[in-house]
């Protein structure tokens, strides 16, 4: 399931998210081009995830998926 979460790194920042596991009522919040550093566990009701298209409703900006830190080369 894809879903917006806050970074806890860089709580200023709301990124695109996977949900990667469940247990009970937590879950597993995998950003999405970004490496295992800044992946977490927290309550399905935590005030840091939300629905796709929030960022859209209240005008916060949402960060593009990293590129898992491969570099993109475009030389021609």
């Amino acid at each position: 399931m894809k879903l917006e979460a806050i970074d806890r790194k860089n709580p200023y920042l709301i990124c695109p998210a996977t949900i990667g596991d469940v247990k009970g009522d937590e879950v597993f919040v995998t950003f999405d081009g970004w490496r295992g550093a800044f992946d977490y566990w927290c309550r399905c009701d935590s005030r840091d995830i939300f629905p796709v298209g929030w960022c859209s409703l209240t005008g916060d900006a949402l960060q593009p998926p990293g590129n898992n830190g491969k570099m993109v080369n475009n030389i021609a």
